[in-house]
Formats: structure tokens, sequence, C-alpha cells
């Protein structure tokens, strides 16, 4: 059975690929892609992308992320298309702790441009680190103890007392006691620096 409303889209648009896959899931999508010949495949990622792009628009920023994991991570192979729509769910979604290992994921996946900046102001942070970072992060018990952290750390200012590593902080939720944890990393190690709610971040796979 044809996932594709018409048996030969060769002379599709990308706008026509746009309306095909607009109502798709994820599982449609691959299927649909795996029905095109190889000289249609640019111009029906293009037109995920788009759709991506399109649809971004319209949800909360608590459904961004899983817009892309939807599309986007289904089937875009192009890594600056990838990096870059990665990118822009990571900045735009809210509160990502349900998706931890879905965006470590989609980090580490081979489609991400290790160093890829979205602007010139991340990029010339991350060329003015030094060769080695000290980077921190608060991270959950179930965290520390898979030894698995998730990807968003902040470049080390100032050790205080109440930030020594591996410290406990109280909590009356086990699953969300705070952890902090700092590390030394080698910069060429950081995947990209992005900019999120005014601060940039460093992305960096423990």
């Amino acid at each position: 059975m044809s996932h594709l409303t018409i048996s030969n889209p060769i002379d599709y648009s990308v706008d026509d690929f746009v309306l095909e896959f607009a109502n798709m899931n994820a599982k449609e999508l691959a299927l649909a892609f795996n029905e095109l010949d190889d000289n249609l495949v640019d111009r029906a990622e293009m037109a995920v992308v788009e759709l991506f792009h399109q649809q971004n628009k319209k949800c909360a920023p608590s459904e961004i992320f899983e817009l892309f994991l939807n599309t986007v991570y289904v089937v875009v192979e192009n890594k600056e298309h990838y990096s870059a729509c990665l990118t822009i769910a990571y900045i735009e979604s809210g509160n990502l702790n349900h998706f931890v290992e879905e965006v470590k994921d989609a980090f580490e996946d081979e489609r991400f441009i290790q160093n890829y900046f979205y602007n010139d102001i991340d990029r010339s942070f991350y060329n003015a680190l030094p060769k080695v970072v000290e980077i921190n992060r608060m991270i959950t018990n179930e965290e520390y103890e898979n030894e698995s952290f998730g990807v968003n750390w902040n470049i080390f200012q100032e050790r205080t007392e109440a930030m020594s590593p591996k410290q406990f902080i109280s909590s009356t939720q086990d699953d969300y006691a705070q952890i902090p944890v700092i590390l030394s990393v080698f910069k060429k190690n950081i995947r990209t620096i992005i900019t999120k709610n005014n601060k940039q971040e460093v992305i960096y796979l423990h």
C-alpha cells in the first residue's frame, strides 16, 4: 500500500510535498520516503524542513521538540538542514526534562555538525574559550546514579561552597534532588554553543 496519494510524484514541487506530508505521522513519513526515487529525496527533505518551520510557528513550546522528532529527525539526512532544525527546536522548546535521552541522541547523531553555530555570537563565544574549559550543571539523582547527564552545561564561573562537586542539595522529591557537577573538558569536545533564554549554553555529551 502506497503512502503517497499519487503513483508518480516526479513532478512534485517542494510545496506539493509539504501538502503531501502535512498530516503524516513519523512512521508514515518514513514509509513514504522509502517509496521515493533517489532523485526526489532532496526535494522531499526540503519539504520536511519547510513543514517543520511552518508547524513550529503554530506549536506551543512544549510541543516543538516532539515536532522535530516526528519530522526532521525521521528522514532528513542533509547535515546543514538537520543541524539548523535541531538547534531551532532546542532554542524554542520549553522545558525538555521529558526528552533528556531524545535530546542527547539528537545531538549525538552523526547528522549534527560538530561545532555548528546558529549565529556569529555563539561562534565568537566558542572561539574565545580556552583549550580546556570548566563546565557545570545541576543533575538529578537518576542522572548521577546512571552517570548519564543531560547535554546542556554552563561555563563554570566561580567555585562556592554550595557548588562543591557531587554534593547533594536537599529536596522534597528525590527524583529532582539537585547535585552540582563540575567537569574540565577539552574545548574541541564541546558539541556546540547555543544561546537560550539570553544565556550561552554549552552542549556537551558526557
